[in-house]
């Protein structure tokens, strides 16, 4: 996705109340973590959300390659692939999303 940069991540602020600032700061947890929350509106990283669907939809696709999912015979394949990775990018989104079954160890939990 071309526009998945700062600017357009749910996790940014501008540094003033101008919504075209250059400058801003990162409010997710993973860059608090690290320190690293000044960023400029053009800067992109992996936490970004869609940014993350497509990467857990590509290794989804590894997984669905890898042990040989049967793929109905039809005029095109791969977009039966991609839609089943999707599909499961998607469910991974949602459930992270939800809260946490109580027993139930989810990923990222400690």
């Amino acid at each position: 996705m071309s526009d998945a940069t700062c600017k357009t991540c749910p996790h940014w602020a501008p540094a003033c109340r101008d919504p075209g600032a250059l400058n801003g700061e990162c409010r997710n947890v993973e860059a608090l973590r690290f320190r690293h929350t000044e960023t400029t509106r053009d800067y992109w990283c992996s936490e970004h959300p869609a940014l993350q669907r497509d990467h857990l939809a590509a290794m989804a696709m590894q997984g669905l390659l890898a042990c040989g999912l049967h793929v109905p015979n039809g005029p095109d394949p791969a977009t039966f692939l991609v839609d089943q990775a999707y599909r499961i990018a998607d469910a991974m989104l949602a459930t992270r999303a939800s809260p946490p079954v109580e027993g139930a160890a989810r990923g990222g939990d400690k």
